[in-house]
């Protein structure tokens, strides 16, 4: 095969990618809440998996929440701020400059619209890099973000330990 038409070829499956991703995610977030959680989970966990292989370190393998902030904190400078404060983070999502005002890869590419449920996706991927270093359950409860609020960056509070009350109605 020539190489204008293999990369005619690699064109069109990348295309096509992109238009079941896209159908996948309009599914998605149709879905019902417990529905939409339940496959963002899995979304952001694959997610996070790429993100933590290209930050070439292994988030499990650092048992220090102090020691994790400070590592993923020079992994990817700027783009998240984390501050401990007793047993709570306050996680900072910085979107990229690009303009999009979303942390995920494919809204920032223009394969799926912006949406406020895709937070949900986002709290889950927090949730499971902490969860990576603690070894226990968190909770994260999303505090703002460019598409639920309008804010400049998205914002969490992760719940170290279980929080004597909680918003989402649940401890």
């Amino acid at each position: 095969m020539s190489e204008q038409r293999q990369r005619q070829v690699t064109e069109r499956h990348l295309k096509y990618r992109e238009q079941v991703l896209r159908g996948c995610f309009e599914g998605i977030l149709g879905l019902d809440e417990k529905a939409r959680d339940m496959a963002l989970r899995e979304t952001s966990r694959r997610c996070l998996a790429n993100v933590v292989e290209r930050a070439g370190f292994d988030p499990r393998k650092i048992n220090d929440i102090d020691e994790f902030i400070e590592a993923w904190s020079k992994a990817f400078p700027g783009r998240r701020n984390i501050q401990r404060v007793g047993d709570l983070l306050q996680w900072q999502f910085n979107p990229p400059t690009t303009g999009a005002p979303c942390p995920c890869p494919f809204v920032r590419d223009g394969v799926i619209e912006p949406s406020p449920k895709l937070c949900l996706c986002s709290a889950n991927w927090v949730r499971h890099l902490v969860e990576m270093v603690t070894k226990k359950p968190v909770q994260v409860d999303l505090i703002e973000s460019p598409l639920t609020t309008g804010a400049d960056a998205c914002r969490f509070v992760v719940h170290l330990k279980p929080p004597l009350f909680s918003s989402t109605g649940s401890p």
